[in-house]
Formats: structure tokens, sequence, C-alpha cells
């Protein structure tokens, strides 16, 4: 596996890639970008609302691009960052972090087995 890649190979070979499914995104805040690329809210509206969501996280976290946008301390720099990403389509990927496989009927190494995965977004 890498990055958000899971890969199968057969005879040494290439066989299968799956792509891991994308994380679902907190509503509010695909809103907040929406506004954004539509040209209905301002950056520095925009900022705000970031920020007040992310002091009122209601569990779902952020994406990385809202949480890099916070983290940079200089507030025109964070508005610099907003309008370089408003006209991009927000998305959140994840990583997978580990991988095992369980055997389905058989503790032999050659038995039908699934694989587990787990991301870095607590999924499995």
């Amino acid at each position: 596996a890498t990055g958000s890649y899971i890969y199968i190979y057969r005879c040494m070979r290439p066989y299968y890639k799956f792509t891991l499914p994308p994380v679902e995104l907190n509503s509010e805040e695909q809103y907040i970008w929406d506004e954004l690329r539509a040209h209905k809210l301002d950056n520095e509206h925009a900022l705000t609302a970031l920020i007040d969501l992310n002091a009122n996280n209601s569990g779902k976290q952020l994406t990385f691009r809202s949480m890099f946008i916070l983290s940079v301390v200089d507030r025109s720099e964070q508005l610099k960052y907003i309008e370089s990403y408003k006209t991009v389509q927000l998305q959140q990927s994840t990583c997978v972090t580990c991988m095992a496989s369980i055997n389905l009927h058989d503790m032999e190494q050659d038995s039908i087995s699934s694989l587990v995965v787990g991301t870095e977004n607590n999924d499995v």
C-alpha cells in the first residue's frame, strides 16, 4: 500500500489497484468553500467561519486544506491561501496506516484470507 492505494501483485507483476474511498466531508465546511467558489462569500467572512467551525467542532475533523490555513499565524497569509484555494474542488483523501490478513477457514498460509486495512481517519 502507498498513500490511498492498495496494490495487489500476482507472479511479481501488478495485478490489481484499489483506491480507498474519499472521506466524507463536513457539510458546513463544504458549504463555506462552495459559497467561496460561487463568489457569494468573501475571504474575510470565510476565514471567520472556518475559525468558528474549528472552535465549535462537532466531532468531524476539518480537511487538511482548512487546517493548514488555520495553522498559518499571519492573517494576511491566511487570506492569500484562501484566495488561491477557493477555485479548487474540496476533497479529503486518507492514507493506509496498517494492513493485515485474516484467514477465513484454515490457519494454513495458502488458505483463503481477507485483507483488513486501517486508515489514518480511524476507519477499518
